[in-house]
């Protein structure tokens, strides 16, 4: 057998080419685990957007399907190219085209900044998921010609059908005319134009009939702009007395709920409802020579915010008190840059919304 050489073994040359070999194997292992991280939490982020905007997405399809109430209610203007109009203004008499830019309205929803700190929309829906409402007399509130309650002799809940809990301290109601009044600006009236050259939005009209013409419309005829008379305000008396107690009046709770609100009547805007329903009721516009009627909808307000951070949140007005919108937000998620709520056409009661979120998969 042959003995080994003395000088056999692994050379210095060789020792660093294997250590190099490793040392390289070594950097790309490591490189190829920072990039399986990186697509890891890529991957989780995207995850965590889509299952945001799919909560999200849902909640304001829930909402916006019941957000009947809002429209001709609520004041809340629309962004540019028209922020001088109402974003919830409806005519169903107007046919306007969605193919025209004066027709469509837009909410956009973005996070606070320094020219815009209050990042927050106010809607208001319907409270039951079924859509129903009562219709309301209003000789149930008198004693005549004294106003006594709303609730008077259990009025309301004795409204069909039945329902003992339906009128409950803290809920908040909707009373809407079932007839629509021209609106007034001063001594005119208000109307669209209804020529496809000329812009369909409100002008001032000395004489607003459907049909009619008007020098202010350019010789195009005109559309009278109407709106029904609002009341909106939360129960209260009723546990100390079952069979009364009233609505009163949403105060402004530091959002301006009171202008937000359309309290004034459509044709004598100098008339602002007051601390009960009796001057509503009193101005109510008959649905014929003898009769008038509202109709009652038990409805939340909702107020959506955005954060700087982009969390959006939701709440809903509970009480005038220190607390209105209750001790705490809902936060349906995170990483939102905006959300744009759009009309297409103000002749018809439909909104759709786009989320856009931070690094958006």
């Amino acid at each position: 057998m042959k003995a080994a050489s003395p000088n056999s073994g692994i050379s210095l040359i060789e020792l660093m080419l294997a250590m190099a070999a490793v040392g390289a194997l070594m950097i790309t292992t490591n490189q190829v685990l920072l990039q399986l991280k990186k697509t890891e939490k890529s991957a989780v982020d995207d995850l965590s957007i889509l299952a945001d905007q799919r909560l999200l997405s849902s909640v304001l399809r829930n909402d916006l399907r019941r957000m009947a109430p809002s429209f001709n209610a609520l004041s809340s203007l629309s962004d540019a190219p028209y922020p001088n109009e109402p974003f919830f203004e409806l005519s169903l008499a107007l046919s306007c085209s969605d193919t025209l830019p004066q027709c469509r309205r837009t909410r956009t929803l973005a996070r606070p900044t320094a020219a815009q700190p209050n990042a927050s929309f106010i809607v208001m829906i319907e409270a039951r998921n079924d859509g129903m409402s009562s219709v309301y007399d209003p000789s149930n509130a008198y004693s005549w010609p004294n106003y006594v309650a709303l609730n008077r002799n259990g009025a309301v809940n004795n409204l069909p059908p039945a329902d003992p809990g339906r009128f409950i301290d803290g809920k908040v109601f909707l009373l809407r005319s079932l007839s629509e009044s021209i609106v007034k600006q001063g001594p005119h009236d208000r109307c669209y134009c209804t020529g496809q050259t000329v812009s369909p939005l409100q002008f001032n009209c000395s004489q607003a009939q459907s049909g009619g013409q008007n020098a202010n419309c350019g010789g195009s005829a005109e559309v009278p702009y109407v709106r029904p008379s609002i009341y909106v305000g939360y129960a209260s008396g009723v546990q100390a007395n079952p069979n009364g107690g009233d609505l009163v009046k949403i105060p402004a709770s530091g959002d301006a709920l009171d202008t937000l609100i359309r309290f004034q009547h459509p044709a004598a805007s100098s008339t602002v409802f007051g601390q009960n329903p009796d001057t509503f009721l009193r101005s109510l516009p008959p649905m014929d020579a003898m009769n008038t009627r509202a109709r009652l909808i038990e409805v939340h307000l909702i107020k959506y915010e955005l954060t700087p951070k982009g969390e959006f949140l939701r709440s809903r007005w509970v009480g005038g008190g220190a607390q209105p919108w209750g001790p705490m937000p809902v936060r349906i998620a995170d990483r939102v840059a905006k959300v744009t709520f759009r009309r297409d056409s103000i002749s018809l009661p439909a909104i759709g919304f786009k989320i856009d979120f931070d690094n958006q998969p």
